[in-house]
């Protein structure tokens, strides 16, 4: 199984979604693909040298994409859906990612908590997932879905003008919302290399 996103401009979506359509099936690939303007976000499943051919078709439209792997045992999706969405990840505002947090490494935020720094952790999961876990003091928004981030973070305003570490599963939606938080006006955003 393999993961993957990258938010990049995409001219022409609909003809994307064919060939990734066209190239899945041919290799016998299941999984889910969302490509839209803003770019692609997947996670598929086969075997081991299809998942090699497909992330070579891949990387023609999306050079060094970056892949969170899994080896598993059995087919993870029982059908292929590739679709073409606005958002990649649905925000439902319009955002330009180019404007997103710089990243912390895992290294980094370490040291931060263990030399006492002053700075705030969000979690930009949904509550759910952050029962299964969260980090150390994180701030969990009372969202479900992630569409409900801006008006969840409207009353963190009192935070403006701190240091605010956010984080999410992979990281794309902490691509995303970092950067509706510095359109917003907060001042010093970070956001969590390769998520939790």
């Amino acid at each position: 199984v393999i993961s993957f996103y990258r938010y990049v401009a995409l001219d022409n979506p609909e003809i994307l979604r064919e060939s990734l359509l066209e190239n899945c099936t041919k290799l016998g690939i299941l999984g889910r693909l969302i490509v839209g303007g803003e770019g692609i976000n997947g996670a598929v499943c086969g075997e081991e040298n299809k998942i090699k051919e497909c992330q070579s078709f891949l990387e023609k439209h999306f050079p060094s994409l970056t892949y969170r792997e899994q080896t598993i045992e059995h087919q993870a999706y029982h059908k292929l859906v590739v679709r073409v969405r606005k958002e990649i990840v649905v925000l439902g505002k319009d955002v330009s990612v180019s404007q997103r947090a710089d990243h912390i490494s895992p290294k980094e935020l370490k040291n931060w908590y263990d030399t006492q720094k002053d700075f705030v952790i969000i979690d930009a999961r949904n509550e759910h997932e952050a029962v299964v876990g969260k980090f150390k003091d994180a701030v969990v928004l009372p969202i479900k879905t992630f569409k409900e981030f801006p008006e969840a973070i409207e009353k963190f305003e009192n935070l403006k003008d701190k240091k605010v570490v956010m984080y999410c599963t992979g990281g794309i939606r902490c691509e995303k919302a970092s950067a509706y938080m510095k359109e917003q006006g907060f001042s010093s955003v970070y956001q969590l290399e390769g998520g939790i």
